[in-house]
């Protein structure tokens, strides 16, 4: 019975990593990350702690956020996820491209939906991730993802956020927060509300 169990574990972690390692080798416009998410916030990390998880039984590193603004899926003001890897004592685990938290860091995140053990990660890894930052020369907030924004808003086929889209700068790295926030709630919209209806 334990062996069948552990057996288990096994092929769930194994397709677990193996999505992970596809996700970050396979380019994705924002349209292609928002269809695969299953929670999307804006928000600030305020709690980080890694350790072994009973659920799982892996060592994982659970991310608590303070939510902004709800875009999809977060069930209330606060959203605490579990990712794969971390640090229990000198051991540090952790997948090539997996993203890291930080108390403080504000961030718009398109996680996915909770895999069969309850971990989630940024879909397509860092390009799910988007740090808020200031830029220096506008003094305005900007959204900027781990694949510094490239070919974010290539391809998007979704009708109805051409004006949008026309609004954002020539640099897609300089897309400010308040621009970014209106082309998520206008896809989301789109790919997630009308689709449950």
């Amino acid at each position: 019975m334990r062996f069948r169990y552990t057996v288990s574990l096994m092929l769930i972690f194994s397709g677990f990593i193996y999505s992970a390692l596809a996700q970050r080798t396979i380019h994705m416009n924002v349209e292609e990350l928002i269809k695969h998410s299953g929670v999307i916030v804006h928000g600030t990390v305020i709690k980080v702690e890694s350790g072994y998880d009973s659920v799982s039984r892996l060592t994982a590193t659970r991310v608590t956020i303070n939510v902004i603004e709800n875009y999809f899926g977060a069930p209330a003001n606060e959203y605490t996820f579990k990712q794969y890897g971390g640090k229990i004592g000198k051991r540090n685990i952790k997948l090539p491209d997996m993203p890291q938290y930080r108390i403080g860091e504000e961030l718009i995140l398109m996680l996915t939906p909770p895999s069969r053990i309850g971990l989630q990660s940024p879909v397509g890894m860092h390009q799910g991730k988007f740090k808020i930052l200031k830029n220096k020369e506008s003094g305005r907030n900007i959204a900027v993802n781990g694949k510094n924004n490239v070919r974010l808003f290539e391809g998007i086929k979704s009708k109805g956020i051409e004006t949008k889209l026309k609004k954002v700068s020539v640099k897609e790295s300089e897309i400010t927060t308040v621009q970014f926030s209106e082309i998520i709630r206008s896809l989301v919209k789109t790919l997630k509300t009308e689709n449950t209806k």
